[in-house]
């Protein structure tokens, strides 16, 4: 019981949201690489001036310029850039867009940003743990569980070749791993 009082009542330091920020932002920069490196393979919505932006928003939201306006923006872009990418999208996408979300209205700024050194105040501590909770519950764990209903009425998941069939995809795969997928030591008689 004391926990669950603590969860709701306790003020978390302005540094753990900031890291959740920067984390965050630095994931979805790496996506945003990927998707430009390997947009040949794209079989969906792509146009690269709105992967620019996405990129440039992105880029603020990490360091933390006008992170309200910023996190609003980049919300959208990971929307748009995202969601519309047909084959090549995946369950982490769904996370960066719940999380991005939250984001919108949690003061993430307060410290290790530019609008911290631009506005100089101190250091008010507004948000509860409650708050991180909630953003990492239903961030990464409502995905997660989505995953898992999806995989037990996947045929592909149900007959075996949920590991194998995205390994064979070149979007997927960073390295030549044939060798490993067409092992007949590896197979299931």
């Amino acid at each position: 019981m004391k926990s669950i009082s603590r969860l709701f009542n306790e003020n978390v330091s302005p540094y753990k949201l900031a890291l959740l920020r920067i984390s965050l932002g630095i994931s979805v920069l790496a996506e945003y690489v990927l998707l430009i490196y390997q947009r040949s393979w794209i079989d969906g919505f792509y146009y690269p001036f709105l992967m620019v932006f996405g990129l440039i928003a992105t880029m603020l939201f990490i360091i933390g310029y006008k992170t309200k306006i910023v996190s609003v923006l980049n919300y959208a872009f990971i929307f748009i850039n995202f969601s519309f990418l047909g084959a090549w999208e995946y369950h982490l996408d769904y996370a960066f867009l719940i999380i991005s979300f939250l984001l919108i209205f949690l003061n993430t700024s307060e410290v290790l940003s530019v609008d911290s050194k631009l506005n100089k105040k101190s250091i008010r501590v507004r948000n509860k743990y409650f708050h991180i909770f909630l953003v990492m519950f239903v961030g990464l764990a409502f995905v997660y569980l989505d995953s898992i209903l999806y995989k037990f009425s996947s045929g592909t998941w149900m007959n075996g070749l949920g590991m194998w069939y995205p390994a064979m995809m070149p979007y997927f795969g960073n390295g030549n791993i044939d060798f490993l997928l067409n092992s007949s030591a590896l197979l299931i008689p």
